[in-house]
């Protein structure tokens, strides 16, 4: 009986190849999006902190005006590191979306094997039954089963 050998083996290997450099472009960005949502926690917290030390120089005006101008820079700051998380986001929704994709293609070729397999298992199936029913007809030709 020969052996199952699937036509499209090359293409599976390398379809599973290209999964590890996508996991790895996912890793990264998740770990970006983990970095920049962090900095904009610390940079949250610090507006929170300079509100919460504001009452107390009020007696200042100008210390007091410093630490608002101060604040307002924090904010504006707040505001870049959003943007920069929403563009960290975009880029693990695409990583995860290419990873996806490739997954999706390696499961269709993975079932198409198990479909090809399932097809040659059948055919050989059947050559074993030929050649089985080939031979029981030769020993009853030759007298060999009445």
């Amino acid at each position: 009986m020969r052996k199952f050998r699937y036509q499209l083996a090359a293409l599976m290997r390398f379809q599973e190849s290209s999964l590890q450099p996508l996991r790895q472009a996912l890793q990264e960005a998740e770990h970006r999006l983990e970095s920049d949502r962090a900095a904009l926690h610390a940079a949250e917290a610090e507006v929170v902190s300079c509100e919460r030390a504001l009452p107390s120089l009020v007696g200042n005006q100008a210390l007091y005006l410093s630490a608002l101008n101060f604040i307002r820079e924090l904010r504006l700051r707040c505001r870049q590191l959003e943007h920069v998380v929403e563009d960290s986001e975009a880029l693990r929704d695409r990583a995860m979306a290419g990873l996806t994709e490739a997954q999706a293609r390696l499961r269709q070729l993975e079932k198409h094997k198990e479909r090809q397999y399932g097809s040659w298992r059948a055919e050989a199936q059947r050559g074993e039954y030929r050649e089985q029913d080939d031979a029981w007809l030769q020993r009853r030709a030759a007298g060999g089963l009445a």
